[in-house]
């Protein structure tokens, strides 16, 4: 028998799903011209873009299929058969549930082409793709994840763990750093994968995770009720406080990896401390208190009596002190607090010692990379600052990416003065860290970046 309505809906849910698969194809990105085969080049080979959107496509047609065994078992019920037609518009509703998120993802990967095509980024993904893949390599070992996405939700960093994230429109260096938090949850799953692989005695993360989140159910008044109730209640509050752990981590993580770059980002840019905890997802005000812890834990243990993010240390706990003072309701107990703590010190000392490698740390010495290097580019902007020359990319190009992002916060950070002479400084500021960026990689990889678009500049943050 025939429903036209639902047989319409099924139709227009199929075109959708076949019009996204369509434009994941790679034929459809190839370059038509030369003069735009380097950048696509680059974007489509080297991060396994291909590789990573089979999981996409092979959903994509799972729905496909869905819909066409709904017309044909619809088809085959005899006419006035209500009990079919109300089967097939229930799992007509599943399917098109299931598919609305799928089309989402598979959107904003889209719109992550057209901007990389067009190069509207200002070539900001381009370092992105070369600081991802550093930094994978440096804390695991491996490169290998397969996409830089601008998203507008929450979509890839619970969804597709090899899918790494920027939110749209953080098209500036100083949002940059943020991309380390969705590295840490591919670093994180990829070593809980391969502990699950060997003896239980061998493992670091698993029984650390384990750890955490009991404890974090026995620091958190909400999380506490809910495992009193038992049953169900109870081992949903162990989900949750696994959830929540998993985030904290991957800040530990950024932060390990990237250095006082990501707590300046985080804390002046991303977290707010009205964002409450929501079950699996911890409140901003706990992940900054782990931020900053972790970044002491880094600053104690220099293995010498050197200290030197003391500054950045201080200086972000003021930022923050200044934001709670404005939503005093948030502001963390002692026993939260306290789980903070401990979190970012065992983080530290145990799991980043055996599950992470050696050069995963940023480095607080050494003259060709790390804090030093990052302080003496620093230097050179604040020394062109105060003599009233335009900033401009230093003179000695070698370190490494997240040195870059280092320093130009750094010296946004002592920036003085009224208000758009500030704002001008920091548009050139990010202006020559992004050019510094750029001779990095050509200089390391031999690869010429991309040409920036002319479009319009945002203001600055």
């Amino acid at each position: 028998m025939e429903d036209p309505a639902l047989t319409s809906r099924l139709e227009a849910l199929r075109n959708n799903l076949n019009v996204v698969s369509a434009n994941l194809d790679k034929d459809t990105w190839k370059a038509d011209d030369q003069s735009r085969a380097t950048t696509r080049a680059e974007l489509l080979g080297e991060s396994l873009l291909w590789a990573g959107l089979q999981s996409l496509l092979t959903e994509i047609r799972t729905r496909l299929r869905d819909i066409d065994q709904i017309e044909a078992d619809l088809y085959k019920a005899p006419p006035g058969d209500a009990a079919a037609v109300s089967a097939a518009w229930i799992r007509y509703g599943k399917t098109y549930g299931d598919s609305q998120t799928l089309l989402r993802e598979c959107l904003e990967i889209i719109g992550t082409l057209a901007i990389r095509e067009k190069n509207l980024d200002r070539r900001l993904l381009y370092v992105a793709d070369e600081l991802i893949r550093d930094c994978l390599t440096l804390s695991t070992g491996s490169s290998d994840y397969y996409l830089l996405v601008h998203s507008v939700s929450e979509t890839f960093s619970r969804a597709r763990a090899r899918i790494i994230r920027l939110r749209f429109p953080e098209w500036t260096i100083w949002d940059l750093p943020l991309a380390a938090h969705d590295l840490g949850q591919v670093a994180m799953a990829k070593i809980l994968r391969e502990e699950g692989f060997v003896e239980p005695g061998d493992t670091t993360l698993t029984p650390f995770l384990a750890v955490q989140r009991d404890l974090l159910v026995a620091s958190d008044a909400g999380l506490q009720a809910k495992n009193q109730e038992g049953g169900e209640s109870a081992a949903e509050a162990g989900r949750w406080a696994k959830g929540r752990v998993l985030i904290l981590l991957a800040d530990a993580f950024a932060t390990y990896t990237m250095g006082p770059a990501y707590a300046f980002s985080a804390i002046m840019l991303r977290l707010s401390p009205a964002v409450a905890a929501q079950r699996d997802t911890p409140s901003d005000a706990l992940r900054a208190e782990v931020i900053l812890n972790t970044l002491t834990w880094m600053n104690e243990n220099t293995g010498g009596l050197a200290k030197p993010y003391s500054d950045a240390v201080e200086q972000q706990k003021k930022n923050w002190q200044s934001a709670l003072a404005a939503n005093p309701l948030h502001k963390l107990d002692p026993a939260e607090a306290a789980f903070a703590a401990q979190l970012a010190d065992k983080f530290g000392s145990d799991v980043s010692n055996y599950a992470l490698a050696g050069t995963a740390k940023y480095p607080h010495a050494g003259t060709n990379q790390g804090w030093l290097r990052a302080s003496d580019w620093a230097g050179h902007w604040l020394q062109q600052w105060n003599d009233g020359q335009r900033l401009t990319s230093p003179p000695n190009p070698i370190g490494k990416l997240r040195d870059v992002l280092n320093a130009t916060w750094m010296c946004r950070s002592c920036f003085k003065g009224d208000r758009e002479s500030v704002r001008r400084g920091q548009v050139q500021l990010a202006e020559a860290g992004q050019d510094l960026c750029a001779k990095i990689i050509e200089n390391a990889s031999g690869r010429t970046p991309p040409p920036a678009a002319v479009v319009a500049q945002g203001a600055p943050r």
